[in-house]
């Protein structure tokens, strides 16, 4: 099995500060491990409940490691909100607009509100 080395991911993260390099360091591990159970759940010689249980190991560990991915954007400022600016709203006559923050999946206006 081929692997790259912990030094090469390291320079590839790019850390700035102490806290990008722990991170760094983490996923270096995060990845390393995620292979090796996919590395043994692929023995010739491993039981069906152990591929199970190397499996799961290893998709445990894929999903940390993207989320230590998300978090590495958000610190170097890659992530987080966009933010849109409409500069100009053509209304048609006995059309509406809205003007603020729409959230998805909010709740419509109730008669309570109008009380």
């Amino acid at each position: 099995m081929w692997m790259i080395r912990s030094e090469a991911m390291l320079a590839e993260l790019q850390p700035a500060t102490a806290t990008e390099a722990m991170l760094a360091a983490q996923m270096v591990g995060t990845q390393r491990a995620a292979m090796t159970f996919l590395e043994r759940a692929m023995n010739p010689d491993q039981t069906l409940a152990g591929v199970d249980a190397n499996v799961l190991r290893a998709t445990r560990l894929m999903r940390l490691f993207s989320e230590q991915v998300d978090t590495v954007a958000k610190l170097k400022g890659k992530g987080g909100q966009q933010r849109v600016v409409v500069e100009h709203v053509n209304v048609a006559a006995g059309g509406q607009a809205i003007v603020g923050i729409v959230v998805p999946g909010g709740r419509g206006p109730t008669p309570d509100d109008h009380g």
